[in-house]
């Protein structure tokens, strides 16, 4: 029997102006340098994405405000 493959896991979060600390809605998520967002924040500047097992760069875009990654 093949081993069983790992589970993605899921990071969640919410994505906040540096500056004020307020939500930011509509902000950008992308992960491994991929062209298209994986995820865009909701009005409460939310986000959810699903990854495969291992280390991510995630990147965060949004109009008016640096680019930040982790």
């Amino acid at each position: 029997m093949p081993p069983e493959a790992p589970a993605p896991s899921r990071l969640e979060g919410t994505v906040r102006s540096r500056g004020t600390r307020m939500p930011l809605a509509d902000a950008a998520l992308f992960v491994d340098g991929a062209p298209e967002p994986a995820a865009l924040t909701d009005a409460a500047g939310r986000f959810s994405l699903e990854l495969p097992p291992g280390e991510h760069q995630v990147e965060v875009r949004a109009a008016g405000h640096d680019r930040h990654s982790a």
